[in-house]
């Protein structure tokens, strides 16, 4: 089923930060069809900056290596990170947002 409230509710936090002013698209095409699907994420982090913003899936190894990758390269720059809880989205610390994102992934 599709997630148009998480949708909702990441447009609307974008719109009160007038943010992304570059890469736009990332937000209103690529984070719109994630949560479009069928198959669309009841929870989802997310983040934003400036020139763009990240969906991230709780469980998925992809999204954990990528916010990893983020927080890492990304250093020093104005990054707001959420989570998003099937009803209410919530600003969280990149390194909660880690620990939230990876309660899906199971032990090697």
């Amino acid at each position: 089923m599709s997630n148009e409230r998480g949708y909702k509710a990441i447009e609307s936090e974008a719109s009160r930060l007038g943010w992304p002013t570059h890469w736009a698209t990332d937000l209103t095409v690529h984070d719109k069809a994630v949560l479009a699907r069928e198959s669309a994420p009841a929870q989802f982090g997310w983040s934003i900056r400036r020139s763009g913003t990240d969906l991230y899936i709780v469980g998925s190894e992809w999204s954990i290596d990528w916010l990893n990758a983020n927080i890492k390269h990304l250093m020093g720059r104005t990054i707001y990170y959420y989570f998003y809880d099937g009803s209410e989205l919530r600003s969280l610390p990149a390194e909660e947002l880690l620990k939230v994102l990876q309660k899906g992934v199971p032990d090697d």
